[in-house]
């Protein structure tokens, strides 16, 4: 098999699925290099595997860490410890950067990994309220879509692009680094799309990672902040008022979450105060971006669901707390 130059980065906190995940990249036709970076010191042995330790649970830091000792691979690959990958899946994001040139990163198309058939997401954008418009959708006539972001459990980068761009933002720890890492591929001049047959499984909010695994003060607190932060940095100055809006949005919800879980309240409060205590610092970040900002993608990035698609993403929010 021919010597591709990818290298694969794979963030572990605890748990077992990380084995679900290596098995299935045995079966992957690409020559890679496989770099797994835990929190977990139990785990220390996998063949053809490197594994680096680190304390820190916080997938930017991870993620840059491992992509900085990569040193000769053209394009790298995020994984998240709880996915299994299809066996053409890299193969196929691979071929779609070799093919296109303007394109500067691609996520796979992400299923349930306990329910095949059910899709945990087929890439995002951005709405009218600043929050992000999931869509779950097969598209059989659609090979490949630009869209904002979509889940970092899989995707691909071109290394030079990564640097370019300031890989991802440290700050964030967690939820919503890789929307601000493709949202600053879009303006640097490249394209962020998803291949609907590069197909990998996810575990997120499946029976197979119970409650346990999440951290409610990184869904409350780093969801807020990082929402907020995200659209100070990125959005196009005509459209600014997109982040007060949202700002003001999870004002009520913290309100509202008061009287539900007060903690989750308090944390969505301390992830707003975040960015009023910050605001110089966030805006300096933005006016390094917009230098050079390319918004003319504006449009392949932007979508506004129904009404009804709110609802329902809040109501989950409301009742079940998992992610933001």
């Amino acid at each position: 098999m021919e010597n591709i130059k990818v290298s694969i980065v794979i963030c572990h906190w605890k748990g077992n699925l990380i084995e679900r995940c290596l098995k299935s990249l045995e079966k992957v036709n690409v020559n890679t290099q496989k770099i797994v970076i835990s929190s977990d010191i139990n785990f220390h042995y996998y063949p053809n595997v490197d594994i680096y330790h680190l304390g820190l649970n916080e997938p930017a830091y991870k993620r840059n860490w491992g992509a900085m000792i990569i040193t000769r691979e053209q394009y790298l690959v995020f994984l998240d410890d709880d996915t299994e990958i299809s066996k053409h899946c890299i193969r196929r994001m691979y071929e779609t950067l070799e093919r296109h040139s303007e394109i500067g990163m691609i996520y796979a198309t992400l299923y349930k990994m306990d329910n095949h058939e059910i899709i945990d997401t087929s890439g995002s954008f951005l709405s009218w309220n600043g929050f992000l418009y999931e869509t779950y959708l097969k598209r059989p006539h659609e090979l490949i879509t630009p869209i904002l972001s979509a889940k970092s459990a899989c995707c691909m980068v071109r290394k030079s692009v990564f640097m370019q761009v300031g890989k991802f933002d440290q700050d964030y720890c967690i939820y919503g680094e890789e929307t601000d890492l493709s949202w600053r591929v879009w303006q640097a001049g490249y394209r962020v799309v998803i291949r609907n047959d590069a197909v990998a499984y996810h575990a997120f909010e499946t029976p197979l990672k119970p409650k346990s695994y999440y951290n409610p003060y990184y869904i409350h607190y780093h969801g807020c902040k990082n929402y907020i932060t995200t659209l100070l940095k990125n959005l196009p100055s005509n459209r600014l008022y997109i982040a007060l809006l949202n700002a003001g949005i999870w004002f009520i919800m913290g309100l509202a979450m008061l009287f539900k879980n007060r903690q989750a309240g308090i944390w969505i409060f301390q992830g707003i105060w975040y960015n009023i205590k910050n605001f110089k610092y966030i805006w300096r970040k933005r006016q390094e971006i917009q230098k050079t900002a390319d918004h003319s993608y504006w449009k392949l990035i932007y979508k506004s669901p129904p009404l009804s698609y709110y609802f329902q993403r809040f109501s989950e929010y409301w009742w079940h707390q998992l992610h933001s």
